[in-house]
């Protein structure tokens, strides 16, 4: 019977995240927001409830929100998924200098895969400067932020040279600049 009440304790935070995806999608926001209270408030600091939280607000559109939830984690000693994910946020809501302090603390190590993930974040946060330089209209600024993300996007697929990801995006990007 413990471990049967173990389990449930466990599962309750995700139960309530459940049931706040449940009320999102039958348009009951408040509910929803009641239900993640209370997946926090049954999970008090961990991490797992935290990300889960923060998904759910950025799969809404509630960026801002999501990266106010996931401050506790980026406080204290974040993932580097944490930290990849944050800065895609950032950069989701036009901050790219966060979004550049926070891949500054990923440590990727030798795992190829945390690397590849880096690198193509950090061309998100080279494409914001490109875009940044076209709205002033620097030509030249233009230029130098896209070889920026060209250099990333081919330091991605030098990691993984079966991925499509770094030659379609870098094809797209290009086809938007030109």
């Amino acid at each position: 019977l413990r471990a049967a009440e173990s389990t449930v304790t466990r599962s309750r935070p995700l139960l309530f995240l459940m049931q706040a995806d449940f009320f999102y999608r039958t348009s009951k926001p408040e509910q929803a927001e009641q239900a993640m209270s209370r997946a926090l408030e049954a999970a008090p600091g961990d991490a797992a409830t935290i990300r889960a939280v923060a998904r759910l607000r950025a799969s809404r559109g509630e960026v801002e929100a999501a990266l106010k939830a996931v401050d506790p984690l980026l406080a204290a000693k974040p993932s580097n998924d944490d930290l990849r994910e944050a800065a895609r946020w950032s950069l989701a809501v036009r901050k790219p200098d966060a979004a550049k302090a926070l891949l500054a603390r990923v440590q990727d190590g030798a795992d190829r895969r945390e690397q590849f993930a880096t690198r193509l974040v950090q061309g998100m946060a080279a494409l914001q400067e490109v875009i940044s330089k076209q709205e002033q209209g620097d030509r030249a600024g233009m230029d130098a932020s896209f070889a920026e993300v060209r250099t990333r996007l081919d330091e991605a697929a030098k990691l993984e040279p079966r991925s499509p990801i770094p030659h379609v995006s870098l094809g797209e990007i290009a086809m938007q600049m030109f």
